[in-house]
């Protein structure tokens, strides 16, 4: 594991309810730093939610509002705790961007029976997945999966 620099940026990533702003809001207020939700940022910045955004403006639209918020929080250089929305680590330009300004990436492995467990995730929400699409795409992310 690489050291960790007092000033450095912690970027939370994960599958869609695996606990990234969760997990930032702990790890920001122990560490007395500022936090940074890219999904509050871009719902603020579109004065919409996440799923109206997706729903009326498209997928695309979306991540590419998402993707000029990150570029925006990363330049700034502050807050120092970032949690990504859930798709946002699958496009190389996002994980390049990270990689560009020497953020550490913490990834938050929850089985897929758990993920959306104990959040505000329904199956309603927009790019919620099937079943089915959810193990394929744990599977294709690398994330152990055990059947209960």
């Amino acid at each position: 594991m690489p050291a960790l620099h007092m000033d450095q940026r912690i970027v939370i990533v994960g599958f869609m309810g695996s606990g990234k702003t969760t997990v930032a809001k702990a790890l920001a207020t122990r560490l007395g730093c500022g936090l940074a939700d890219l999904d509050a940022i871009v719902s603020a910045q579109q004065n919409m939610s996440v799923p109206e955004l997706i729903n009326e403006q498209g997928e695309v639209s979306f991540r590419d509002a998402e993707t000029a918020a990150l570029q925006v929080v990363l330049d700034r250089q502050a807050p120092r705790i970032i949690a990504l929305g859930g798709g946002a680590w699958t496009l190389e330009r996002n994980r390049e961007l990270i990689g560009q300004h020497g953020c550490l990436t913490v990834w938050l492995d929850a089985r897929m029976i758990s993920a959306g467990k104990g959040s505000r995730i329904t199956p309603r929400r927009a790019l919620w997945p099937s079943t089915k699409k959810r193990r394929a795409s744990f599977i294709a992310r690398g994330t152990t999966i055990r059947a209960r």
